[in-house]
């Protein structure tokens, strides 16, 4: 059953190094945790060498002996002779960078509320219900149809629908779409672990899903509120929100462009004359009542905040 460690050595090592100490778990865990090999990062730069967290002067390996450093010295082994790491060892068996990982379902949600500002944070009381939305898809909301075709009618929470994800009602028949999406554990079988995927349908999640539209709009209101009229304001703020660090630049200057551009393609699409139909079927509806639109500039802000909200720097750990 299973397979031979990939650093058989070093686990010796630290099972030796963890007795002479006393069997102190405390200290193993700082050991390993103020190592080198432990604080890389995912990513990767030119060369084909990881980007550590902290820089390099920092030598704090698993132990100070060159015997025992071949979790540390494996990063170099494996990419010697100019060939990518990702290419000589694709699984990372040999931690030669940390590997990629994904925000887990519930915190992906509960990050975009944060976000946005409408997460709420109150603590306990009952599970804020799910319902179906009228494409079919599993929303938060209280279950409550009208009319011979059973439509569902949205009910107002009060701001409960914007609890955090682990006070949201599990039923088995009824899974939560947006949690679904990013495998959330499904309760048909027993759940030992979470598998993480990366399929199609979570950036068609991303990018039609209501919720995240209108998360995206709130996020707009937000910064709008935050940093006023200023666009290069807008775009910092949205960064820090987002990322936890201000823009580049680079990311500063492609995001004003964007709005930009944005906002002169809205202004010159909401200029062109609606074509009505003259439809004699469509003259003894009722007129649906109008919904208010947002300007161009807001409209521009909102697709760039659900941009921000979709890329990878948002739902990926570094």
């Amino acid at each position: 059953m299973g397979e031979r460690p990939s650093h058989p050595e070093l686990l010796d090592w630290l099972a030796s190094d963890f007795v002479e100490h006393g069997w102190r778990l405390k200290r193993l865990h700082k050991l390993i945790m103020t190592s080198t090999a432990y604080r890389q990062s995912s990513r990767q730069s030119g060369s084909t060498k990881s980007i550590p967290r902290s820089s390099r002067r920092e030598e704090a390996h698993f132990s100070s002996k060159q015997s025992n450093q071949s979790l540390l010295t494996s990063a170099a082994t494996n990419s010697e002779a100019g060939v990518p790491g990702d290419q000589r060892d694709p699984e990372n068996r040999l931690y030669w960078r940390k590997p990629v990982q994904r925000l887990d379902a519930e915190v992906i949600r509960d990050s975009i509320l944060a976000t946005s500002g409408a997460l709420n944070k109150a603590m306990f009381g009952p599970p804020v219900p799910v319902r179906p939305d009228v494409q079919g898809q599993i929303v938060v909301g209280i279950d409550k149809t009208e009319g011979d075709n059973k439509m569902p009618i949205d009910v107002a929470l009060k701001g409960e629908e914007f609890r955090r994800s682990i006070y949201i009602q599990v039923r088995r028949s009824r899974p939560l779409a947006m949690l679904h999406a990013f495998d959330a554990p499904v309760m048909e079988v027993n759940c030992e672990r979470r598998q993480p995927s990366t399929v199609p349908t979570q950036s068609l999640m991303l990018m039609n899903s209501q919720f995240i539209l209108d998360q995206a709009a709130r996020f707009a209101t937000r910064l709008k509120a935050e940093a006023g009229e200023d666009r290069a304001r807008q775009v910092a703020r949205a960064w820090q929100l987002a990322f936890s660090r201000a823009p580049t630049e680079q990311e500063s200057a492609d995001a004003l462009d964007f709005l930009s551009r944005q906002v002169d393609e809205l202004r010159t699409a909401s200029e062109k004359p609606e074509v009505e139909k003259k439809d004699e079927t469509s003259k003894k509806q009722e007129k649906p009542k109008p919904v208010a639109k947002p300007t161009p500039e807001m409209q521009a802000l909102t697709d760039l905040c659900q941009a921000l909200l979709s890329a990878n720097e948002f739902l990926y750990v570094d």
